[in-house]
């Protein structure tokens, strides 16, 4: 298993001044330090500053979290899933995405994203998290060559995006939606699937 790069520890935590945003935090620190910072707020760390979301997600997260995670457990039965499990990626960065699927079971306290990435990994949209997921961590997963990265927008236009790396980009190749509710999905190394978006946005 590798191990993060070395970063040089700043000062005690306290006395650290954060950048904040609406509903994240972003704090310098070591490695160390983010470690034994507790599990809630969740909290992912990029290159010595700690992403720190202090909103909690709404129940409709939490039940999308649990409807995808139910559907690809009968889907892929074969696949090791885990929700919000800290995933190290490339570049001094540990992400914690909704959902991540892996071929092979981790060994470590981490999924190993460098050495033997995820299969898939699941984002749910907020307005707190919607540039962190849309803008920064599309292309880390991608860096990382995780085949497929899944968006779900819950909000005004609900969705789901299936987007599959492609020459190290993120191409999209399918997409549900109330409208559209159905489509044909191939996930690397397994059957082709028929994804519904009614069977994820339950009411």
């Amino acid at each position: 298993m590798s191990l993060p790069v070395p970063y040089p520890a700043r000062q005690a935590m306290s006395a650290l001044t954060p950048v904040s945003a609406p509903g994240i935090e972003r704090i310098p620190m070591s490695f160390e330090e983010f470690r034994s910072l507790p599990d809630k707020p969740k909290a992912e760390w990029v290159d010595g500053v700690a992403v720190i979301y202090t909103m909690a997600p709404v129940s409709r997260h939490a039940s999308l979290q649990y409807e995808l995670a139910h559907w690809f457990r009968t889907r892929f039965p074969d696949l090791w899933g885990g929700t919000e499990a800290d995933t190290w990626l490339p570049a001094n960065r540990m992400r914690r995405p909704d959902l991540a699927l892996t071929v092979r079971t981790p060994t470590g306290p981490w999924i190993e994203g460098t050495d033997d990435p995820p299969l898939i990994v699941v984002e749910i949209l907020s307005p707190t998290t919607r540039s962190e997921d849309l803008i920064r961590k599309g292309p880390e997963y991608a860096s990382a060559g995780i085949q497929q990265y899944w968006i779900v927008d819950p909000d005004d236009d609900p969705s789901i995006e299936v987007n599959q790396l492609t020459d190290g980009e993120w191409v999209e190749v399918a997409r549900v939606t109330e409208a559209s509710p159905t489509a044909t999905v191939t996930v690397p190394g397994h059957d082709e699937v028929e994804l519904d978006f009614r069977e994820v946005f339950r009411q």
